[in-house]
């Protein structure tokens, strides 16, 4: 395996991480998360995942250590 494979293998078990966990959250906010779910099938095709996360992430309070 070459680092860009082991970086790739590391990004997928991360994917599935985050996608139990988004599955967990669900069960306590099904609506929010529909409503996140249908906006990013909306624009991602227009606008791309890694700016869709990025002005997602930016609705969020900035933390103390970020500013």
């Amino acid at each position: 395996m070459t680092v860009v494979d082991d970086k790739m293998a590391a990004m997928d078990v991360a994917a599935e991480k985050a996608l139990q966990d988004l599955r967990a959250e669900m069960v306590d906010n099904p609506d929010a998360l529909e409503i996140v779910a249908q906006w990013w099938r909306r624009w991602y095709g227009e606008a791309g995942h890694k700016r869709l996360g990025r002005a997602l992430v930016a609705t969020l309070p900035k933390d103390e250590d970020e500013e």
